[in-house]
Parts: structure tokens; sequence; C-alpha cells
């Protein structure tokens, strides 16, 4: 692996001196090996001597390439570090949610500096994008299709899901009060109670399955029961897992008084916290994704719960639809102390490139069937059980949909998003297996490289 960043110019990637000590002398060791081997063989052939180092120095970086290039074929090698929590901890998503703000030539230009301004400095650590719009200059703009052709009162404002979920923002006031209210209505956006305790018990917990009540007390009651059953059941089969997780999950509940500060939180999972009347369960693990759908009815049970929670401790090498393991996030704030405890927690840095390929190739090289919960049935536990569940898809209440007179209702068209996230260093290990396939794979290489050097050779 050194000499492969060493070739393509990130050779202060690896901080490891043992690693830069071998990885050079391997390198060194391979020139040596092809350019000596060609140079003898093609005085035997042609009868006089050669200096062939440029071929050979060009071959060997090619064949470096082609061999890691194998190897990121078969990332189901590694993919037995990874469990499917530490994926969700990953954000791979393309489409964070956005927050958009609608402006027209007649807007004053600094309201559109001054929300781009405030926005990207509260939202440098989410998962939510700002975005300025102007209805006259952008009429083709894919985010045009959420706006009424009514609107005349701008800005307007609009947060957007990426699973295409839009409500509106009205919070933001106009005039002298613009970048204050502006603040208050951001920090509403990324943060609440809930979602800060989420966020700190993910960190070292196996998951956090969240009750939120409905009116009958009776029902959630038992939906508690249910939660605490699941988690026992969890707790008592921890030491099964194939990678330790710290803690068993936790159980919060969200009470019915404390619900309207929730709004986004319940809006992001398609839940209208003006019309709930019946209690959900809703899993959250990693980076605050929710684990299969929004619970609720007869499918809000231990047995279900239990199946979910099978889900986040399997390992990734196994033939799990990937499609579990990549579930909504909820808009949140992840700063950098909390990233700096997870990393120590996971042992890897979730926001490193490496990473994120290792984890991408894990995802795109399994099976995708769309959330089959049927397919869940060959995950019975950590330990020896297995238990057989027939699933109904619960009948989640319709998505909320935009009642402001400034957003249409028009079905939502996909935007694109460019996310750009900051990562901090990561290094490897020698401990590493890639080092050892590498070995071997660059010594098998050499016999190849032997060949095409000499099949150079003859055509000058």
């Amino acid at each position: 692996m050194f000499a492969l960043l060493m070739i393509v110019g990130n050779e202060s990637y690896i901080k490891d001196a043992r690693v830069k000590k071998y990885g050079n002398r391997l390198y060194m060791l391979l020139e040596k090996m092809l350019s000596g081997v060609a140079e003898l063989r093609y005085k035997r052939l042609y009868g006089k001597s050669r200096i062939i180092w440029d071929d050979t120095m060009k071959l060997t970086k090619m064949a470096l390439i082609l061999w890691f290039l194998s190897c990121l074929s078969s990332t189901a090698v590694f993919a037995c570090r990874f469990n499917v929590r530490d994926v969700g901890f990953v954000d791979l998503e393309n489409q964070p949610y956005g927050f958009f703000c609608f402006v027209s030539n007649s807007t004053e230009k600094q309201i559109a500096d001054d929300f781009m301004e405030i926005a990207t400095a509260q939202l440098s650590q989410t998962n939510i994008k700002a975005i300025t719009v102007n209805v006259d200059q952008a009429s083709d703009h894919p985010a045009m299709k959420y706006l009424s052709p009514d609107a005349k009162n701008f800005p307007v404002f609009i947060l957007l899901s990426p699973s295409k979920q839009v409500t509106p923002i009205d919070s933001v006031e106009k005039g002298d009060g613009f970048k204050d209210s502006l603040r208050d209505t951001l920090e509403k956006i990324v943060s609440s109670p809930i979602r800060k305790e989420i966020i700190e018990k993910t960190i070292d917990a196996f998951g956090v399955v969240l009750i939120i009540e409905g009116p009958d007390a009776e029902e959630n009651k038992k939906a508690v029961l249910d939660g605490q059953a699941a988690i026992k059941e969890i707790t008592a089969q921890m030491s099964y897992l194939l990678k330790h997780i710290a803690k068993p999950p936790v159980l919060i509940q969200l009470k019915r008084q404390k619900q309207a500060q929730e709004e986004i939180l319940l809006w992001s999972m398609g839940i209208d916290a003006d019309d709930i009347t019946q209690p959900y369960a809703i899993i959250f693990y990693g980076r605050g994704r929710r684990m299969g759908p929004v619970l609720s009815g007869k499918d809000l049970a231990e047995e279900m719960l239990l199946k979910f929670f099978y889900v986040i401790g399997a390992d990734c090498e196994c033939d799990l639809d990937r499609s579990w393991m990549q579930g909504n996030m909820m808009p949140a704030k992840w700063d950098s102390d909390q990233l700096k405890i997870l990393s120590e927690q996971l042992g890897f840095d979730t926001e490193h490139p490496m990473i994120k390929l290792e984890m991408s190739q894990i995802i795109r090289m399994g099976p995708q069937s769309g959330n089959n919960v049927a397919d869940l049935n060959a995950i019975g536990g950590f330990g020896y059980q297995e238990i057989e569940i027939i699933f109904d898809p619960p009948a989640l209440e319709p998505d909320r949909q935009a009642n402001s007179d400034t957003v249409s209702k028009t079905p939502a068209a996909d935007v694109e998003f460019v996310a750009q996230p900051e990562s901090d260093e990561d290094e490897f290990k020698l401990s590493s297996p890639l080092y050892m396939i590498g070995i071997a794979g660059i010594f098998v290489l050499v016999i190849g490289s032997y060949f095409m050097i000499l099949a150079i050779g003859k055509k000058r």
C-alpha cells in the first residue's frame, strides 16, 4: 500500500514508520527484480546489455495500480471488521437535507448574502445544505417545483428531506429581525432535546428505540414494555457479537407534551406532530439513522423490534440486503468533539475518504432487494436461535405535505446536492490483512511484469 500511495503522490498519508520502512523496501525490491531479470534476459536473447530502467518503472507502477484495483473488487475480504452499526456511522448520502431560500430580483441582495453566510456557518457540521434560488434568474431550477406560482412575498423558506418530503419554514422574520430569527430557526432545524439525546446514546450504545406516545395510555404502556423486553433480549446476547459494542440499546420516550418541539424530527420520519393517534416506535442507530420502517399498530411488538436490532449487530460479510444499511438519517449536528469520541469508540475515522470508499464498496457489492423484511428471517439473533416472524407492512401516516400558500403540492422532483465532507487523516497499520494480501499479490505480478518488459524490448 505504501508503494501504491508513493506512485500516486500521497506518501504522507501513512504515518506508521514501519509501514514506510517495509513498504519502501518492497517497492525498491520489486523494481530491482524486474529490471535485473529483464536486462539479463535481454542480453541472453540479443547478445548485448541494455538499460531499460524507465520501462521497468512504468510497468512497476502499472502493475501496482492493477493490483490495487483488483483488491477493490474483493472488498468482502475486509468486510468482516465492520458491522451494520459501523456502516451506519458513515455518511455516504449524495443528497442531504436541503434548506432552500427562494428570492426574486426585487429581494434585497443583502438578504440572500446574509442567508448564505449565516446558514453555511450553522449547517457546516450537519447533514443539511443551504441553497439560495432566485425565481427570476433560475426558473428551471428543480426546486422550483416546490414553490407555488402565486408566491410573491419573498424570501420564502422550505426544508426538503432526502426522501423528498417538504415542509415550509415560516418562522424566519423579514426586516430588522431577519438575522436573529434565521439563527433561531436554524438551531431548531438542526437540534432538539430528543435528537441530542439520541446522538449522545448512539455514540457508544448498540442503538436507541424511540417510543412516541399516542393518546391511549394502555397502548403507550404496551409499546414501552415491548421495547424494554427487546432491549433485555439483546443485552443477554451481546456477548455473541463479533465486534464489541460498549453498551446495550437504550429506550427513550417522547411524551405527548414534548412532541411539538420535536416537529422536525417527527417530520423527517414521516410523522405529523399534530396528528398522532397511536404510539410509534423508531429504532435509531449509527449517525441518527432509522433502522427499518416506523413501527405502529400490531407491528409495534417485541418480535419486530428484535428483528431490526439483530440487523444492527449483523456482520457486513453476510448476505444481508444492503438497503438496510443506509436508512434515513434525522437532520442533526455532529460537532468535532463528538466525531473524535466516535472515532475512538469505533477504532476508525468515519469521515476519512478511504473509510468511505471501503464502506461504499461493502454496500455496492452486496444484494439490494429494497428492504424486504422477509429477508431478515435468516438473521435469528447473535447466538444459536431462530425467530419466525410474519410481517404486515405498517400503514404509516401520510407524509406531511406543505400546507403553506407559498409551497406547491406538486410531487417532489430530484434536486442534486454535492456533499463535500471534510476529513482528517487516518493511518494504516501493519496488522491489516491488506498488507499480507499485498505482498502475495505483488510477487505474483512480478512474473507478468517480466514478460511485459520483454515484449517491449523485442519491439525496440
